[in-house]
């Protein structure tokens, strides 16, 4: 009985773990996304790599659904008002750092245009 309990209790934290880790994942990608979208509206030579986008969300089992993009918008303001005042150019050197197609955060998420 001992040994049925240990195992359940196992099997508990492990559930418990993988949900922590999916949501830490989605918020991970809410954020990326947030901040690309915000850099591409402040940077004119880059834009939104929408098949990009896809295959991460597709690759990391996450459905783009009407939560999902409302929190993507959330982190697209949260962005911008981190980067407000910041120098144009700066910000689109940063957006080529991370997310351009050699990117350091999501490489790809944002294309030359």
């Amino acid at each position: 009985m001992k040994r049925i309990l240990m195992v359940m209790a196992a099997a508990g934290l492990a559930s418990i773990s993988l949900a922590t880790a999916q949501e830490s994942t989605y918020d991970t990608v809410t954020r990326k996304y947030g901040e690309a979208y915000a850099i591409a509206d402040i940077c004119p030579s880059l834009g939104i790599n929408a098949s990009r986008m896809a295959v991460y969300l597709v690759g990391l089992g996450l459905e783009p659904d009407e939560v999902f993009k409302r929190r993507v918008l959330e982190r697209v303001a949260a962005a911008k008002a981190e980067l407000a005042g910041v120098n144009r150019y700066k910000v689109c050197t940063l957006g080529h750092m991370l997310y351009g197609e050699s990117g350091t955060n999501a490489p790809g998420l944002l294309k030359v245009e």
